[in-house]
């Protein structure tokens, strides 16, 4: 129950790659009991076994008790033996235990033998020139325009232009208020038949008696021409 379990040393290129599943402190011991784990270690095969006896790979090394861990010892000298022994402190027992050896118990790290870890590489490209970001909140705003009924066809055009000259965080609505042009005289379209309750002549233009902009506009739009 107490013994760790798993503990085995693996060599590499200037380093040791060291395992082991921690014990538990009693049966009771749940998922959130902890301890804390001390490794040593030596290259002539004494102190390593003795508690509290530096060098240390690592010391007072908290984890939960029943779980794995891995610890990679770097800067080490090819060709050399070390020697491990790993000592554990239950937190609800209040005691420590060890000395628990790997499996081997020594190990000697050589230069062919390459590395744990996995190189690679990440890469970033810029952003592209259209890519937008966008705020949190989006800014609507109404633009009104006033338009010739003749010149409907440009309606497209001004939308593009205005998109162009906009904040990039602004998100234009474009409402027209089209109207007609005449180009003839007042008494003349006073003899032509068009709908007085919505229109008017003046000086030879019919005009708009009721804008076309429904209720819902509130009326803070910027508007343009006209």
């Amino acid at each position: 129950m107490y013994n760790p379990t798993n503990f085995i040393i693996t060599p590499y290129d200037g380093g040791v790659l060291l395992q082991w599943t921690a014990g538990r402190g009693f049966s009771g011991s749940t998922t959130s009991s902890k301890c804390k784990v001390t490794v040593q270690y030596s290259t002539d095969g004494f102190n390593y076994t003795i508690l509290n006896t530096p060098p240390y790979v690592v010391r007072d090394l908290v984890q939960y008790q029943g779980t794995n861990n891995v610890l990679y010892h770097p800067n080490l000298i090819n060709g050399t033996p070390y020697y491990y022994s790993l000592f554990i402190f239950y937190e609800d027992t209040q005691f420590w235990y060890g000395p628990y050896y790997p499996t081997p118990q020594s190990t000697i790290p050589q230069p062919t033998l390459g590395s744990p870890f996995v190189s690679g590489s990440i890469s970033f490209s810029k952003l592209e020139t259209n890519t937008r970001i966008n705020p949190l909140h989006e800014i609507v705003a109404d633009v009104i325009v006033w338009l010739p009924f003749s010149r409907s066809g440009s309606a497209q055009s001004i939308e593009d232009t205005l998109n162009l000259i906009k904040p990039t965080h602004v998100k234009l609505n474009v409402l027209y208020e089209h109207y007609y042009v005449a180009h003839t005289t007042s008494a003349q379209f006073n003899r032509c038949i068009f709908n007085t309750d919505s229109f008017t002549v003046s000086k030879g233009t019919i005009k708009n008696k009721v804008a076309t902009i429904d209720s819902s506009y509130s009326g803070r739009a910027k508007i343009l021409g006209g």
